[in-house]
């Protein structure tokens, strides 16, 4: 199961049905193509891979949601989000992160087609189900408001991405920046964090292989490959 964790401006814009007041209150839970509501004192009983915190920001218009994993720091701007259109916002959202993180297991493992499709298959899995929580993070927060300020700078001069491969080119440039987290030991990419993650939840790797993808993954290819790949689209 993955965790969304909503900013007041996500819980508005994404639920504006939602009676969610206070922080910590649970507002929706999908399963499958069913919504079912919780109540605030429902036990999170399921394993949570992910949790990822979401922020709404209007940009020319137009309304964007900015999703950042809390342990990871790996990013996402899902761009043009139309109001309480939560199935497609994550319908974009999970294609953005799978197809991210299998640039990034083709670029260690180019013939290993079999795992990048096991690796997948185990994702989609396990992440069927999501549950949305009205909370913030002040952390989180801060390199949120970090990365759209660099957003909304990209689309003054060259406006929004024209396909969802250009607008993942700008996702992999965020988490090719550094960053440093109360919770972490020494600063880090996120970029191969969530990769390290990733193959360790979803992959039948070794402690050892993961090792070596991760470091067999460094910082140049992330923007450079992204790049590429967006430019052959």
């Amino acid at each position: 199961m993955m965790l969304f964790n909503l900013t007041k401006a996500a819980t508005e814009h994404l639920f504006p049905d939602s009676v969610a007041k206070q922080q910590g209150d649970i507002i929706q839970r999908r399963r499958g193509e069913n919504i079912v509501l919780y109540d605030r004192d429902s036990k999170q009983k399921d394993t949570v891979d992910f949790v990822f915190h979401l922020h709404a920001i209007k940009v020319k218009r137009f309304y964007c949601v900015v999703a950042i994993e809390k342990e990871t720091r790996w990013v996402h701007i899902i761009h043009h989000v139309k109001k309480g259109d939560v199935r497609e916002f994550t319908r974009r959202f999970h294609e953005r992160l799978v197809n991210g993180v299998a640039n990034m297991i083709m670029h260690v493992k180019p013939n290993s087609i079999a795992l990048l499709d096991m690796t997948v298959d185990n994702y989609t899995t396990a992440n069927q189900e999501m549950l949305f929580v009205h909370k913030s993070d002040k952390s989180c927060n801060t390199h949120i408001s970090q990365i759209v300020w660099i957003y909304r700078n990209v689309i003054d001069e060259h406006g929004f991405p024209g396909n969802e491969l250009d607008a993942m080119y700008f996702d992999m440039e965020q988490n090719a920046f550094i960053r440093k987290t109360k919770q972490s030991k020494d600063y880090f990419y996120p970029a191969e964090a969530m990769l390290e993650k990733f193959l360790r939840s979803y992959a039948a790797m070794t402690e050892k292989e993961i090792q070596l993808a991760v470091q067999g993954n460094r910082k140049g290819w992330i923007i450079s490959g992204a790049k590429d790949e967006c430019n052959m689209h």
